[in-house]
Parts: C-alpha cells; structure tokens; sequence
C-alpha cells in the first residue's frame, strides 16, 4: 500500500511539472516595441538645451539580435533637427541574473538624419556592453527593462 502511494504521489508531482513547463511563458524570439520619448534636457556644462520627441522602435528579429531604431524631431538651442536613425544590437548571453548582455554592433544615420555628431555624443551612451532584461508580465505583454529602469511595455503577437 504505501508503494502505490508513493508511486501515484511521483506521477502526480511529474504531471505537475510537466504541466508547468508546458505552460510557463516563454519570451518570444521575434517581437516588436514602440516607445515614444520626450526629451528634456539642459546641460550645465555645455550649455546646450535640447527637446523633442523620438519614437523608439525595437525589433527582436531572434535570439541572437534585434534593432533599435530612432525617429523624430529634436529642438537644439531653438533650431530643429531630424533623427532618423537604426542601431543593430546582438544578445551575447544571459547572465546568472536573467539580464541579457548585448552588444551595439553599428548605428546607421539615414539621409534625412541631420542631428550633428556632438549632440548624439550627449544623449548616447559611449560604451559598447549593455545589460537588458526582459521581464514577462502577462498573457503575451513583456516589460523591457535596462539595469535603471523600464524602457519599454510590449505586447508580442
């Protein structure tokens, strides 16, 4: 008698797992995010004021690596600028902490993009490793989160 236990107790708790594995979520290996971003900043040092309003776009393509791509119009010292840009990520790995260690492998200006190269230096950060987390918060929406902050709430497809 306390064999079948035993036995049914381990077919019930492989069941339960299995049924969990079946249906825990999954990140999808494709996926698309829009953000739109206000900028607002004024720097002290450099005496430059700039705002606007860009449109992010990222586009998860595989495991593997994803596009960033910037869109809008930037207000520097009160003359307009266009950014029209796309930046190609690659996922190197996941860290024991769930962060995915990525990569910028180059940033294309389209021709209509007209920010000069000292103003993207203040809003882009110089280094080449960057450290994001996608976080699964229901059904098929997912959070995209940089070491600081959310950047991003997405609904995949």
């Amino acid at each position: 008698m306390s064999a079948k236990i035993i036995f049914i107790s381990m077919f019930a708790a492989v069941m339960v797992i299995f049924l969990f594995l079946l249906n825990c979520p999954r990140i999808p290996s494709a996926f698309v995010c829009t953000a739109k971003s206000h900028v607002f900043l004024h720097t002290q040092k450099e005496g430059v004021s700039i705002e606007g309003e860009v449109l992010l776009v990222l586009r998860i393509s595989s495991a593997e690596e994803a596009a960033f791509s910037q869109v809008g119009v930037l207000d520097v010292n009160g003359k307009h600028y266009a950014i029209n840009r796309s930046t190609t990520l690659s996922f190197l790995r996941e860290d024991s902490d769930g962060y995915l260690r990525t990569q910028r492998i180059a940033v294309v200006k389209n021709d209509n993009d007209d920010l000069p190269d000292e103003i993207t230096n203040l809003l882009m950060s110089k280094q080449q490793l960057f450290y994001y987390k996608i976080i699964h918060i229901t059904d098929n929406v997912y959070g995209i989160r940089d070491l600081r902050r959310t950047l991003m709430v997405c609904r995949a497809k």
